[in-house]
Formats: C-alpha cells, structure tokens, sequence
C-alpha cells in the first residue's frame, strides 16, 4: 500500500513538474512573440518536451493560457484571504503590490489583448475572497463592485505603462472611498 502512495506521489510531483515547466515555456514565448503566434510545437520545444507529452496536459494553447492566469489569480486571491478584515484600501495596496511583481507580464497580456481573461478568472474565484468588512463582506454584489473597480484601475495602470505608484494608487483608492461616501 505505502508502495502505491509513494508511486502516486511521484508521479504527481512529475506531472505538476512537467506543466511547470510547459508553463513557464509559454511565459518566456509570450515575451518574445504575439500570442496568435505562438504554436504548440515551440512551446514543446522549448520546454523540452515532445507535442505528445504537451497534450497529455493541455488540450490547447488556451487551456495553457488558462491555467496559467489562474494560477496567478489564485496565488492574488490566496494572499488576499490571509488579510485579517481588511479595508478596502489594504486590499488595494496587497492586489497592486502582487501586480507591481509582474508588470512586464501584464504589458505582454495586454500588446496579446488577453487581459479580459484575468477579469473572468476573477469572477470565477471571487468567493475565495472578501473585499470588506460588515453586511457587505460577503454581499456578491459588493465583491463585483469592487473587483470591477479594482479590475478597471489596473487596466488603466497597465495602459499607462505601470508608471503609477502603489502608494499613489492606495491613496487614490482612499480618495474614491471617501468621494463615495460623501
């Protein structure tokens, strides 16, 4: 029996190895090439594994693509739970102190036009966070309020180069609170 686990466990360690690697093989093309561009193919070989063993784990280049948003999203969102009753402009700082790590990913996604694949991952984890406190912490309307308005701040952030800086967001956000309550 343990001789069972012990092959089971290597054999996942193996296979989230392999995407680890057909994943970060597809991070290094995007920043070389469009992403329409990109073929299965390249990806293998940059990897160093053969068409076959890329379609043991993904179906497409999109599933890649899919997988590899989530990630990111779930790594965010897993960061943003740890937040103990956070207000919303801790949130805003965390959500864009993760993002400032990975600015010239998000100018890659958005030249690719594949940032609405970052919204809709969003959408799809918004229960694994809460974005307040009170009655509307767990209120779906509030949280898609507030991923929406975060999800619009970045993209603008993004197609302004990233130049802004977290500090000056945070108070922005601060600012947007306060309007709004007035």
């Amino acid at each position: 029996m343990t001789e069972s686990v012990t092959v089971n466990k290597k054999r996942i360690k193996q296979i989230t190895q392999t995407q680890e690697d057909i994943l970060t093989a597809f991070g290094q093309l995007l920043e070389e090439y469009p992403y329409e561009k990109i073929q299965i193919s390249q990806i293998a070989k940059k990897s160093g594994y053969a068409r076959r063993t890329f379609y043991r784990h993904f179906d497409s280049r999109d599933d890649l693509l899919t997988l590899f948003i989530e990630r990111l999203t779930l790594n965010l969102f897993k960061q943003l739970g740890q937040l103990e009753q956070p207000t919303f402009s801790q949130v805003f700082q965390n959500f864009f102190s993760y993002w400032s790590d990975y600015k010239s990913l998000l100018l890659i996604l958005r030249k690719n036009d594949l940032l609405p694949q970052f919204q809709q991952s969003w959408f799809r984890h918004i229960d694994l966070i809460e974005l307040g406190r009170g009655d509307l912490s767990s209120n779906t309307y509030a949280q898609r309020f507030a991923i929406g308005g975060i999800f619009s701040v970045l993209i603008e952030w993004i197609h302004q180069d990233c130049q802004t800086s977290i500090e000056e967001l945070t108070q922005l956000s601060f600012d947007i609170i306060n309007h709004l309550k007035n």
